[in-house]
C-alpha cells in the first residue's frame, strides 16, 4: 500500500512546480538591446497587418484547442480514479440487516404504522 503522506507530498509537489512553471514570464525580445532596436527601426518602420485565415487554418486551430480539452479531462480522471482507489476508504459491500427492511413495502396498515414509528423514532 502507498503512503499517503508521500502520496500527498507529492501530489502538492507537483501542482506547485506546474504553478510556478505556469506563471514564469516570457521573456520578451531574448538577447536585443531595446535601445538599439528602437533606434534602428526608426528608418523602417512597416505594418504587419493581419491576414485573413482560411477555413482550414481556422478549424485546425479549433480541432487542436478541443483536443487540448479532451487530453485535460482525461489526465483529470485518471487523476481521480487513481485518488479514490487509493485514498479513499471502501465500504463494506454487504447491506446491513437493518437496511433490507427498509426496502420492503408494507402488506397492510399496521405493518405501515409500525414501520413509519421506526423511523421517525
Amino acid at each position: 500500500m502507498i503512503n499517503v503522506r508521500k502520496f500527498k507530498s507529492y501530489l502538492a509537489c507537483i501542482i506547485i512546480s506546474s504553478a510556478l512553471i505556469c506563471t514564469l514570464p516570457l521573456p520578451v525580445n531574448a538577447g536585443i538591446d531595446p535601445i538599439s532596436a528602437a533606434k534602428s527601426t526608426k528608418q523602417t518602420i512597416s505594418y504587419h497587418l493581419k491576414q485573413p485565415t482560411g477555413k482550414k487554418k481556422l478549424l485546425l486551430k479549433f480541432l487542436l484547442a478541443m483536443l487540448g480539452v479532451a487530453t485535460s479531462s482525461v489526465v483529470i480522471f485518471v487523476l481521480l480514479s487513481m485518488y479514490n482507489r487509493l485514498l479513499c476508504v471502501k465500504k463494506s459491500e454487504t447491506p446491513d440487516s437493518d437496511a433490507d427492511s427498509d426496502y420492503k413495502t408494507p402488506v397492510n396498515m399496521k405493518d405501515a404504522i409500525n414501520i413509519f414509528l421506526k423511523k421517525t423514532k
